[in-house]
């Protein structure tokens, strides 16, 4: 996997967890999924990204997190990352883990807010 760049400025990494998976053809090819926290103006933002050793392009998705606490972020972000949740998936079921964490739901930037 690529190594992220993270504008100190603009974006805190608050943790970090990225799962490889091993080449078993023909039900699985070989690659890293990454899945991080940052803090982004007073804003949690969860990002995960997916690459697979045979290819150039990374899949991701990022989601802001409203309304839940630096904690609770951290144990979604662990969450995800022990369920191997996929980048297709990751926002619409923090949408639905959300109200139960005490949280108001997600946000996802527009194509235009470039991922960190």
């Amino acid at each position: 996997m690529r190594a992220r760049e993270v504008d100190p400025i603009k974006n805190e990494l608050l943790a970090v967890y990225t799962r490889c998976y091993s080449d078993i053809p023909p039900f699985q090819r070989p690659g890293c999924t990454e899945y991080a926290l940052c803090r982004a103006e007073g804003v949690l933002r969860v990002i995960v990204r997916t690459q697979h050793t045979d290819e150039a392009a990374m899949r991701a998705a990022q989601c802001e997190l409203c309304g839940v606490d630096g904690v609770t972020a951290r144990r979604l972000l662990l969450f995800l990352y022990e369920n191997a949740v996929s980048v297709e998936n990751v926002c619409d079921l923090l949408q639905d883990l959300l109200p139960a964490a005490g949280g108001q739901g997600t946000h996802r930037p527009s194509a235009a807010d470039a991922l960190p």
